[in-house]
């Protein structure tokens, strides 16, 4: 519970573990710019922490009102986005400090994934309540919805998005056991 583990591929072996929280982890998130990891936990905290070393940097203990379930660094590492159980999406802006850029209710129910488009245009999110959502990563303006009762959506749980690299195309995947690939051009 809590643990962050470093493991050697090639052997299959833990080189180290640093206890983080008395909780659940939940998701990490990596960020190449800052040398960074970022770990969400059930105990409502967001851990930042050395990539190399896993020195703790940085810790929001009440980042969000239950648990932090994803998080996604922007293009670049200025800020991180986290979503959680309580249906938040919140934008740090990562300084010295992180520090609370924005926070909306984003969703009805727990927010599973935020993917952001290859070339930054969008961030999608992803939720229990079935749907998808395309926000304008400068404002955090909501831009459009996707769902099951509009769009031929998911009729579950929306568990995970990624965005395909070289092609305008949002992938989501659900508890329905379906997959959908999303035609974004020129979207929203």
């Amino acid at each position: 519970q809590g643990l962050l583990t470093r493991w050697d591929a090639a052997s299959g072996r833990s080189l180290e573990s640093i206890q983080l929280s008395n909780q659940s982890l939940r998701c990490l998130a990596y960020c190449p710019e800052r040398g960074e990891l970022a770990a969400g936990a059930s105990d409502h905290a967001i851990y930042f922490l050395g990539a190399e070393t896993l020195e703790l940097r940085h810790r929001l203990a009440k980042a969000h009102d239950n648990s932090v379930f994803t998080l996604h660094y922007t293009p670049g590492g200025a800020h991180l986005l986290s979503g959680g159980r309580d249906a938040m999406l919140k934008a740090w802006a990562l300084g010295n400090t992180p520090e609370l850029l924005s926070a909306q209710a984003a969703h009805w129910y727990t927010i599973n994934s935020i993917a952001f488009h290859p070339e930054g245009r969008w961030f999608a999110t992803g939720s229990r309540d079935r749907s998808i959502k395309l926000w304008n990563p400068q404002t955090f303006e909501l831009l459009k919805v996707l769902d099951a009762s509009r769009d031929g959506g998911h009729v579950n749980s929306v568990n995970r998005l990624f965005w395909h690299p070289y092609h305008n195309s949002l992938i989501s995947a659900s508890d329905d056991r379906t997959m959908i690939v999303w035609e974004v051009e020129g979207a929203p």
